[in-house]
Formats: structure tokens, C-alpha cells, sequence
């Protein structure tokens, strides 16, 4: 990353993940928005990681890439995860390690027993081999390809706008719970969310 840092025809942002549970900033659909609007050509997004249920970057990504390594014990857990249900390609890094071929054997195992769909094309790439990261570059083209037929374009507008208000409303309401004193709380729970309905159409306040 340090090699492409100061080209200017490349953005790079570190974004916190803060307190949120799917490995994904809060303000990343805003990010993206902006970043797409500004005309760049592609987005990378890079997760903290996901557990077995967190995989909100399937509603903002167009190809989405499970990227594991061998030997680590994180290829026995995402052959539990959500994410390996809908991943568009699986990439084992690293390839040049012990394990590589058989963390590739078990999850062609896994993914044919599990997957509803066909399984995801996998990958092995390493750092002193060009060929995985051609094929890589190949697959994730045809992926998409397969994006910009005719109706994908308005399907994927609709997923990341639903993804962005989803978010705005969540952090609304984080906000509104923040101010609302403890002993709030002592009170019936159908008063505290009649209360706090009223205070979700209120005007955000602005902080000095």
C-alpha cells in the first residue's frame, strides 16, 4: 500500500470500526456514496473481519471476496460464517505456506455441502507468483461483468441506499438513547418507546 500511497489517481482511507458489529465503519455507505459520486472507477473495501452472522458488506460491495490463510484456524471458522454463504470468490493468501492446498480441498468440501448456490470459484495466491493474482484479476472482472447487466445497476442502487438509511437510522437512534437519562429506564418499557418515538422526529442538535 505504500508503494501506491502518493498516486494521485488512488484514494486510501482508514475508517474506524468503532463499537459496530459487522466489521464496517457506521459512516462507510456516506464514504462510499461520496467517493462514487466523486468518478472513481473502483472501490476496495477491506473489513476488520466478520463473525458467523456479520456480514453486512455483502449490501455494499458489487463482488465481495473472502479472503483466508492457511494454518491460521480462520478458514475453520468462516467454514461456519455467513460470509462463506455469499461470497462471490474465496481467496486462500498465501498460498506458498504449508496448508494452502489443504485449506482449498476443505472448503470445495464445505462449500459442496452447504451452499445453496454454486459454489464460488477459489484462488490461491502468493506474493512470489503472478499467476493466482491474473486469475484472481480475471475472475473478479467477470464478476463484474455479470454486475452491469441490465437491471443489476438499479438492483444494487436500491440494496446500498436501503444499507445507508438503515445505517442513518441506526446511529439516530443510538444518538436519542445516549441523552436519555438512566432513570428513564425505571419507567414502563411502552412509555420509554412512545418517548423515544417522539424524539426520533426531533431535529438532530447541533454539538459545539
Amino acid at each position: 500500500m505504500d508503494s501506491v500511497a502518493d498516486d494521485p489517481r488512488i484514494y486510501i482511507r482508514s475508517l474506524a470500526s468503532g463499537q459496530t458489529q459487522d466489521g464496517l465503519s457506521d459512516n462507510l455507505p456516506e464514504v462510499i456514496a461520496a467517493i462514487d459520486d466523486f468518478g472513481f472507477a473502483e472501490i476496495i473495501v477491506e473489513t476488520v473481519g466478520v463473525g458467523q452472522s456479520e456480514y453486512a458488506i455483502r449490501q455494499l460491495a458489487d463482488v465481495e471476496l473472502l479472503v483466508l490463510m492457511p494454518g491460521s484456524g480462520d478458514a475453520v471458522q468462516a467454514m461456519k460464517a455467513g460470509i462463506l454463504e455469499t461470497a462471490d470468490i474465496i481467496v486462500v493468501n498465501k498460498a506458498d505456506l504449508a496448508g494452502a492446498q489443504a485449506t482449498a480441498h476443505d472448503l470445495r468440501s464445505v462449500l459442496g455441502r452447504r451452499r445453496k448456490t454454486p459454489a464460488p470459484p477459489i484462488v490461491l495466491v502468493r506474493h512470489d507468483e503472478d499467476a493466482g493474482l491474473h486469475e484472481l484479476s480475471r475472475l473478479i472482472d467477470e464478476a463484474l461483468v455479470r454486475c452491469a447487466r441490465p437491471g443489476a445497476e438499479v438492483a444494487r442502487r436500491r440494496r446500498l441506499n436501503r444499507y445507508r438509511v438503515h445505517m442513518l437510522a441506526v446511529r439516530r437512534l443510538n444518538e436519542v438513547l445516549e441523552r436519555l437519562p438512566a432513570s428513564r429506564f425505571d419507567e414502563h418499557a411502552a412509555d420509554v418507546y412512545r418517548d423515544l418515538l417522539a424524539r426520533l422526529i426531533e431535529p438532530p442538535r447541533n454539538h459545539d
